[in-house]
């Protein structure tokens, strides 16, 4: 499993882990299913009145695994063909295509229950925006915490509505200096930039996280979804599909550039070097 799921009775606070430190719990296809499905739990269970994500290992998410081998075979394994239609048919679940994430952010923005966020590591790409992109209602991170968005490195354009996010949360100036300019963020300077609400030492990070839960929990839980309805559609709620709409022709235009895919295979050659060279290494 590429997610661990836990739930106290008690005080109905949920918590899910990103579970695939191997690989810096990277964004992998099953693992996109995993977040929807979890989401739309989240959604219809009356026992869960909160949740909390973070990380296992040294990484939230490392974003996307586009160096990654088996994952068609892995997600076929997990959830059948036949399974992931039926979702697909009733608006759940990643479709092909959907570079952006388009059927996660939308379902993220429109949970009605509360959201933390406990960064526990480094958060990259499509990860650092399920961290920071108002995918939640309170985000606590480590002092470890570090983000980076390296788009343009890749050959790649934002995504998960971080074009439209980001200009919103700190403006325009700040979001081209994260988005375009490939250099790492802190803990710190995202405090800074109110993207997000504390910075704690890693020994207490889950502590605080869990505290900020069970308040969210123990509040009025229609109340509190009306006011994040409100909230976001003063945000631009009712934009956001077209947003991510356009991300993913972007996307999809920069993926088939001519410069990416010549950066993909350099990037996957690296990879399997590396794979190569540890597989070696483990024999001796």
């Amino acid at each position: 499993r590429l997610i661990l799921w836990s739930l106290d009775g008690t005080t109905g606070v949920a918590t899910v882990t990103l579970n695939s430190p191997q690989n810096l719990n990277s964004l992998r296809i099953l693992q996109t299913w995993e977040l929807s499905l979890v989401v739309e739990h989240v959604k219809n269970d009356p026992k869960t009145r909160c949740v909390v994500w973070t990380g296992s290992g040294r990484a939230f998410n490392a974003g996307a695994d586009w160096n990654g081998t088996g994952q068609q075979e892995e997600l076929d394994a997990a959830i059948p063909e036949q399974v992931r239609e039926h979702y697909i048919s009733r608006g759940i679940g990643p479709t092909p295509g959907d570079l952006a994430l388009k059927e996660l952010t939308l379902a993220f923005w429109d949970l009605p229950k509360p959201s933390v966020c406990a960064v526990n590591g480094l958060a990259v790409g499509g990860g650092a925006n399920l961290a920071l992109a108002n995918y939640h209602d309170y985000v606590v991170c480590s002092e470890e915490a570090k983000f980076l968005w390296p788009f343009s490195k890749l050959g790649l354009t934002p995504e998960l509505g971080s074009s439209f996010v980001l200009p919103a949360m700190v403006g325009i100036v700040r979001a081209k200096e994260l988005l375009l300019t490939n250099q790492w963020c802190s803990a710190a300077k995202a405090r800074e930039y109110g993207l997000c609400n504390q910075v704690v030492p890693a020994d207490r990070l889950m502590e605080v996280a869990m505290r900020a839960a069970e308040n969210f929990a123990g509040s009025n839980l229609t109340a509190l979804g009306l006011g994040k309805r409100l909230l976001h559609q003063h945000m631009g709620r009712e934009r956001l599909d077209g947003i991510l709409d356009r991300e993913n022709e972007s996307l999809l235009e920069s993926f088939g550039s001519e410069e990416t895919q010549k950066n993909m295979k350099k990037s996957r050659e690296a990879a399997a070097k590396k794979k190569a060279a540890k597989a070696a290494k483990s024999k001796l």
